[in-house]
């Protein structure tokens, strides 16, 4: 839904709430080039959806990081990769080979490595 709805169509941005926000009703003034009564780009909404983008490839939950609770069982069929994510545990990359059907976790600490991919795959922890 955060894909598919934003504020400005084709920018990926969202505004904070109602539509004079933060701006005392300024932004209709400044923004010149719309007619969107929301500030848009909005900081923190950006961060809230690029978290959420994180936590579809990426969490972690007490000592374990998890991988792929979020990715789409579309995304099984070809080869992906995510390189130097930040975590609790250090920078993560992982890589999935769809004819193998394995991932490949690259980690800077330690940490248990569990995949939540749509299904079972080979699993490799390196680091």
């Amino acid at each position: 839904m955060f894909l598919a709805k934003h504020t400005s169509p084709g920018l990926y941005t969202y505004h904070e709430g109602e539509v004079d926000e933060n701006s005392s009703l300024q932004w209709q003034h400044t923004r010149g080039w719309d007619d969107i009564n929301y500030v848009t780009p909005h900081g923190w909404t950006a961060s809230e959806v690029f978290l959420l983008l994180r936590a579809c490839l990426l969490r972690e939950e007490g000592d374990t990081l998890i991988v792929g609770s979020g990715i789409p069982k579309s995304w099984m069929n070809n080869d992906f990769s995510v390189r130097g994510l930040p975590t609790y545990f250090g920078k993560a990359s992982f890589i999935y080979n769809a004819a193998e059907k394995g991932l490949t976790v690259e980690l800077d600490g330690k940490a248990k490595v569990r995949s939540e991919l749509p299904w079972d795959s080979n699993l490799i922890v390196k680091g």
